[in-house]
């Protein structure tokens, strides 16, 4: 039986490509999937990058089925604090709506194991 992978959303800020990267050396097949507006390319060591958002339901969609992920690392958020008391609703559309449609993604596709790190969301 095929190793099942790991998806590793926002893999390429800090945490995210932290947890990648000891993931990747312990042998896990992981794609990352990060928009890069605050991460880097070259913090993803191992397994493939993606460039996108988790609010693209088509795009998310298409990497649960064709790298057959079973479990999601989710640290994909916006976390700058005074940004977040001057831009709310950039906020909410990131950290809520797209978590919301990547939950809805991976529920469709029947995915396994979701982690979550919270403090993300109410940065």
């Amino acid at each position: 039986m095929a190793q099942k992978g790991i998806l590793v959303t926002g893999g390429a800020g800090y945490i995210g490509s932290h947890t990648a990267r000891q993931l990747g050396e312990n042998g896990e097949r992981l794609v990352t999937l990060d928009n890069l507006c605050t991460g880097f390319r070259q913090a993803v060591l191992h397994g493939e990058l993606i460039v996108g958002n988790t609010g693209d339901q088509a795009l998310v969609s298409r990497i649960l089925k064709e790298h057959d992920i079973d479990t999601v690392m989710h640290f994909a958020a916006h976390t700058i604090v005074p940004e977040s008391v001057e831009n709310p609703l950039k906020y909410y559309a990131n950290n809520t709506c797209n978590t919301r449609n990547l939950l809805a993604c991976c529920a469709e596709a029947g995915v396994k194991h979701f982690v979550f790190y919270p403090l993300l969301l109410f940065m």
